[in-house]
């Protein structure tokens, strides 16, 4: 009984909050943006979240789902999740034996942003963010599995 009330209440309360405020969301921003060119140019092809755990094979299920193969570089916003990890694969099933990138948020992210310009090169972006590549014939416009935990 108890918990039936306080769901009403809670109802009541975010359908008034809407009615005066607009809106109201309860999702993560999507703070970790793929381009579909290198450098953070050309279209979005999809946008994660880095306070939300994702395990996507782009061929099968999530934001990633109908864009395989076409990511080559990624944006990271302000306020981005400091020690997220974000994961990106040649093989959609993420095995190792192929290409794939590590990309570590290990500070805060400057308000303008950071761009991962490439996902073929071991670096660092800022003193926030790392970048740790490993190669065998390419990742750049073949990224197949992406994975993010906060």
């Amino acid at each position: 009984m108890l918990s039936r009330l306080f769901s009403i209440c809670l109802s009541s309360v975010l359908f008034l909050t809407t009615l005066f405020w607009g809106t109201v969301s309860l999702a993560a921003s999507n703070d970790l943006t793929f381009y579909e060119e290198n450098g953070c140019t050309q279209d979005i092809v999809y946008t994660y979240s880095s306070s939300q755990s994702a395990d996507d094979n782009c061929k099968e299920e999530g934001p990633c789902k109908g864009d395989n193969d076409e990511a080559r570089s990624l944006k990271i916003a302000s306020g981005a999740e400091v020690g997220a990890t974000i994961q990106v694969f040649d093989d959609p099933s993420a095995k190792t034996d192929d290409d794939y990138s590590t990309i570590t948020i290990k500070s805060a992210v400057p308000s303008e942003g950071i761009c991962v310009s490439t996902f073929e090169d071991s670096r660092t972006y800022d003193s926030a963010v790392q970048v740790d590549y490993t190669e065998k014939n390419g990742l750049d416009g073949k990224v197949s599995h992406v994975t993010v935990s906060p």
